[in-house]
């Protein structure tokens, strides 16, 4: 089974700027060893369609005596069998604002944790994939996270105290 981590806390206690320095560092060590390095995707889920993620029908064809749809893959997501898909590079996407997603943009999210994108599977050696989100009970718009996407996620609280802000 594959958990996918969500960050959790309150507007502006850093998230993002965890995820940065995330991608920073996998990056330096990933070119330290040679590799091409990863870059950072930014998706959110409550700003965006199903069509946005799922892609859009690209051109019917027929199929054991019936016409159905091929979708167009989305580019922001590395796919099996895609090598150029996502620019041929390696990413981690953030599902930014997750919390914020209404029920179905969140179903839909889980089938991005699950790896399902449409018609298509991810690539997990060209992606990571992380989330992050404010928690319902701070006042910042957020939904309760569904069932089926609790059991894909495992939560890292985020505090930033004061004295670490100020630092930053």
């Amino acid at each position: 089974i594959r958990l996918t981590p969500i960050l959790a806390g309150s507007a502006g206690q850093g998230k993002t700027s965890v995820v940065h320095q995330f991608v920073k560092q996998i990056d330096f060590e990933d070119r330290k060893e040679g590799g091409n390095g990863w870059d950072l995707r930014k998706v959110r889920l409550a700003h965006s369609d199903p069509t946005d993620i799922k892609g859009v029908p690209h051109f019917s064809q027929k199929t054991d005596g019936r016409v159905v749809s091929v979708w167009a893959a989305p580019d922001i997501f590395p796919l099996k069998g895609l090598p150029e898909s996502a620019d041929g590079k390696k990413w981690v996407i953030f599902l930014d604002e997750f919390t914020q997603a209404t029920p179905v943009m969140q179903n839909i999210g889980a089938n991005i944790l699950d790896g399902i994108i449409g018609d298509y599977e991810i690539d997990w050696d060209r992606c990571f994939i992380v989330t992050g989100g404010n928690r319902p009970e701070a006042g910042a718009g957020a939904f309760a996270v569904l069932t089926n996407v609790r059991t894909r996620i495992v939560w890292s609280h985020v505090k930033t105290t004061f004295s670490e802000w100020e630092t930053w």
